[in-house]
This record gives structure tokens, sequence and C-alpha cells, in this order.
């Protein structure tokens, strides 16, 4: 009888453990690499995959195309965008793929635990990383400390931490992508959001008839951000610009040149469209098209001309 109870408890148990195992699921989050020089031509893209996997196995994957023949890494920045107002630091060496395609790739693993270059940096789990950023740079001149850069538009980084390729050695690296990190999770289409707005004529409007709309997207499951803005009707044969508010203070806050819109042939119609898809950063390197929510926006001609504004949806 002692023997039957016991083999009751031990199925039982058997079951529960199945039913656990049953349950476990992956986490993951991606992101997509963009340049950090806008306006730029589109070139490069790529992605960054974390995921933790039923075992508990996490991984950092970096994928990229259109890359140089030579020497490129990964860094890792406690940073939510784009700057160069501290450090990064490296994490380890791309692998090429395909020299042609210019494909790079890493792959790496840690058991119950992030990876360990990443471990050794600090981040324990792979949901340290959230809220912060990765860099794909090339390296720069060896044994320099210092360098002056530019917090907009600029390409240079001063590291610290562990160098890369010179291991010892503070290096300055030049980040040509970035990407937003975002903690693995069981279902990252929730994180996805799409918002629309109109824009308005001012008061005395140099294209009376113009009409202008305005959609911020961003798409879970892959990390895709949308910034695009669109004017119809507009005075013919203008050049013409996108300006954007750099906080969602109404009361103050300063303009800043997004860059120059695609008109059509005719010059009436003008689009302005970033899509990190395919590598393109967002006006003020913004980490998601959302974090340009409640900014002033503007439509101008070179001359300054104020054709259509709005704000942000």
């Amino acid at each position: 009888m002692r023997i039957k109870q016991l083999w009751s408890c031990l199925a039982v148990a058997a079951v529960a453990f199945l039913a656990l195992e049953s349950q476990a699921q992956s986490l993951i989050s991606r992101s997509q690499l963009r340049r950090t020089v806008d306006p730029s031509q589109r070139s490069a893209t790529g992605k960054v995959v974390l995921e933790v996997d039923s075992k508990g196995v996490q991984s950092m994957e970096v994928d990229v195309t259109g890359l140089e023949p030579d020497s490129f890494a990964e860094f890792v920045a406690p940073f939510s965008s784009f700057g160069t107002d501290c450090c990064t630091y490296a994490v380890a060496p791309l692998g090429r793929v395909n020299s042609k395609k210019g494909t790079w790739s890493r792959r790496l693993t840690g058991s119950g635990a992030a990876p360990t270059e990443l471990v050794n940096l600090g981040f324990n789990n792979l949901i340290d990383l959230d809220g912060l950023r990765t860099d794909i740079a090339k390296p720069g001149v060896n044994n320099e400390i210092i360098a002056f850069t530019n917090v907009i538009n600029a390409v240079t980084n001063v590291i610290f931490g562990i160098p890369v390729p010179t291991p010892g050695v503070t290096n300055i690296v030049y980040t040509i992508l970035w990407a937003p990190l975002y903690a693995p999770t069981v279902n990252p289409s929730a994180r996805s959001y799409v918002r629309k707005g109109t824009m308005v004529r001012t008061i005395v409007p140099p294209s009376p008839h113009a009409k202008g709309t305005m959609t911020l997207r961003f798409k879970g499951t892959s990390g895709e951000s949308v910034f695009d803005i669109k004017a119809t009707r507009l005075e013919a044969g203008q050049a013409y610009h996108v300006w954007v508010a750099n906080s969602t203070n109404q009361n103050s806050f300063l303009l800043i040149d997004a860059g120059t819109m695609t008109t059509s042939k005719f010059g009436s119609s003008a689009r302005f469209l970033r899509d990190t898809r395919f590598g393109d950063p967002l006006p003020q390197q913004a980490r998601d098209a959302g974090d340009l929510s409640g900014h002033v926006v503007e439509i101008r001609d070179e001359f300054d001309f104020v054709h259509l504004q709005g704000v942000l949806p």
C-alpha cells in the first residue's frame, strides 16, 4: 500500500514538473540599428536581439549588413539615446560573414545569466540592459584620451572598461550605428503603437490651402520606429524643412531643423520620413518615435516662413 502511495506521489510530482516545463516561455526583444549622422544616405542596416529561452539560456545577437571590409566591434552604453557626453564599454568584436555584402554578426550566450562578456561589465542579466543602448563602432586613434565631440551628429566616443581592439589602452572609437535596448518580454507586440495627428496653417499662411498629417509608429516585434510627416497643397517650387522642438515644454523650447522634406515633381507635396528599418535615425536621435510626442513641429521653407505647424501626437 505504501509503495502504491509512493508511486502515486511520484506521478503527481512528475506531472507538476512537466506542467511547469510546459509553462516556461521564451522572452525576446528586438531593436534596430540606426545611423549616428543625420541627414545621411541609407547604407548599413541591422538588428539586435535579446533572448531568454525556456531553459534559461540568455543570448545577445547582433547582425549588420552594408558595413566596410574591416574592424568593427560591439559596445554598450549606460544611456537611453545616442550622445557622446560620457563613455561606452566594449563588449566583443564582430565577425565578418560576407565581405561583398558587408555582413557582420556576433552571438553571445550565457546559461542562467547574461553572457560572460556582459557580466564582466556589470550586467548580470539581460534585463539589466533595459533602457540602455548598444553601439557598433570602428577603431579610431589609439592612446588618445580626449576628443572634441558634438552631441548633435556626433560620431566619436571615448571608451573606458575593456578596450577593443587593444586591451589595456584607452582608445577612441567611431560609432557609426546605435540601437536602443529593451528588456526581453513574452509579448513584445504589446509595446506597439500608432499615433496620428494633423497640422494647421498659421494665421497668415504662406500656403493658404496647405494640409499636413503626422504619424508616429512603433512595432514592438521588430523594434521599428517610424516618424512620418506629410504635406499637400504647399506653394510649389520651395524647399521645405521639418523643425522639431527639443522638449515638450510649450512655453520654452528650441526648434531644431530635422532635415529637408522630399517634394513631389511639381513641388506642392512634400514628405519627411524616418524609418529605423532602413537605418534612419529619428529626429534628435530619439530612442523611439513616441519619445517625440508632445513636441511642437513646423514645416518651414528656406526663408523661415512657417507653412504648417502642430504638436506631435
